[in-house]
């Protein structure tokens, strides 16, 4: 959302859409899943190789995020989404930290739902790599977007975090504890290993250009 809303960057980018996506097929069962779960289609959170074939001909870039930060950001985004419309969230009451975790074994698995926001839970690597596992994407660093976005696409850009509510401010570290810390850990495997992620940092791993 933050790049989304930058004029300069939306010139020189293109976003997922409807449009984008590989083809007919693809985006009816798309539709029909989310539809019959009344869920939001969410096409902007195409993986690569969901997009056509055309765009696949060009440089892809992508931003990764701290496996740990991101579950905290979709489980207060899932909060601020309660506080907003209770069915939107499909709950009437808050959950806590360790019952949002659960539902990894509900979600994780299913087909389509790399679209969802909060009931994602496939990993940031899924996004970005091909049929064969090779990575297919420049990679940026969420916490340090600025900094990597103004050196790959020299400009002098100070982008401003969208979408981020007063829990989110929080340190992501704060929601832990030692049991919950290695669920992350273990369920984001391959994104700790591929990128190189500790519970305190950002990819240090297959970004652009190893910065």
């Amino acid at each position: 959302m933050t790049i989304r809303r930058c004029p300069e960057l939306r010139r020189r980018l293109t976003f997922s859409t409807a449009g984008t996506l590989k083809d007919a097929a693809y985006k009816r069962g798309l539709l029909e899943t989310m539809n019959a779960l009344g869920e939001h289609h969410g096409f902007e959170h195409a993986r690569w190789r969901d997009l056509n074939e055309y765009l696949r001909m060009g440089p892809c870039v992508a931003i990764v995020r701290n496996p740990w930060s991101r579950v905290v950001s979709r489980y207060t985004y899932m909060m601020r989404a309660i506080e907003q419309d209770a069915e939107y969230a499909k709950t009437s009451e808050p959950k806590t930290f360790e019952e949002f975790l659960e539902e990894r074994h509900i979600w994780g698995n299913r087909e389509f739902f790399w679209h969802r926001a909060i009931k994602g839970w496939f990993s940031q690597k899924d996004y970005v790599v091909d049929e064969t596992n090779q990575l297919q994407a420049d990679i940026f660093r969420l916490e340090h977007l600025s900094e990597d976005l103004n050196y790959y696409f020299d400009t002098d850009l100070q982008l401003e975090p969208r979408n981020v509510s007063n829990v989110a401010k929080q340190d992501y570290r704060a929601f832990y504890n030692t049991v919950t810390k290695k669920i992350v850990e273990d369920w984001y495997a391959d994104d700790v290993e591929f990128f190189g992620f500790s519970f305190d940092g950002p990819a240090t791993k297959h970004i652009w250009n190893d910065l």
